[in-house]
Order: structure tokens, then C-alpha cells, then sequence
């Protein structure tokens, strides 16, 4: 079964933000080279969507749904509702997951 991969707003924005900091910080190559990491481990959620893991910072939150999948330094956040995954993070590893997501959850909920 192949399931639809949909980003969020957010998480387009943050997709931006990460290869505007490679263009900024190493160059095009470098943002091409990183955002083709990521897209690859995008593309793989349509596939195996449940290879994913729940964030270990959401543990405590017995309704937290939130899947994540690492590539390099980067967490994807998503949820999977029927038959598409909804990414709505993409962040550098080093940021806090509640601290990410909480700004986004409420109004996230209303959409999907």
C-alpha cells in the first residue's frame, strides 16, 4: 500500500529554513545534496510510514500521535491518519520536540 505524503505549511517553512541555511552557511551543492537526504527519507513515508517512532520527549502525553524518523541531525514529525502522512515538522535534532510542536498541535488538529 503506498500512502500519500502531504507537509504541512510548517513544515514547508521549515524545509526552506533549512536549505536557506546551507545556501547561506556551505553553498548550493551542499543545500542540494541535503535537501535530496531529505526528501529521500520523505518519499520512503510513503511506503513504510510506521518505521517511524514516537518522540521520546512525548512519552508522557498519553495522546500524543506524532511519529518521528531521523535523517542526519534532522527529526521528521508526522502523523499518519488513514492513508496519508501528514508531516508537520521537519527541525534540527538539538531543538526540543514539545517546545517545537507546541505552537503547532492545536491549530494542526483543526486541519487534519
Amino acid at each position: 500500500m503506498k500512502y500519500k505524503v502531504e507537509l504541512t505549511q510548517d513544515a514547508r517553512l521549515d524545509l526552506l529554513a533549512i536549505i536557506g541555511f546551507y545556501q547561506q552557511t556551505a553553498g548550493d551543492s551542499i543545500a542540494k545534496s541535503m535537501l535530496a537526504v531529505i526528501q529521500t527519507a520523505l518519499e520512503s513515508l510513503e511506503e513504510l510510514p510506521t518505521r517511524g517512532h514516537k518522540p521520546h520527549e512525548l512519552h508522557s502525553i498519553r495522546t500524543a500521535t506524532e511519529l518521528e524518523v531521523i535523517v542526519d541531525r534532522y527529526r521528521i514529525i508526522y502523523l499518519l491518519k488513514n492513508e496519508t502522512v501528514f508531516v508537520i515538522a521537519i527541525f534540527d535534532g538539538r531543538q526540543d520536540v514539545k517546545t517545537h510542536l507546541s505552537k503547532r498541535r492545536s491549530r494542526l488538529y483543526q486541519k487534519i
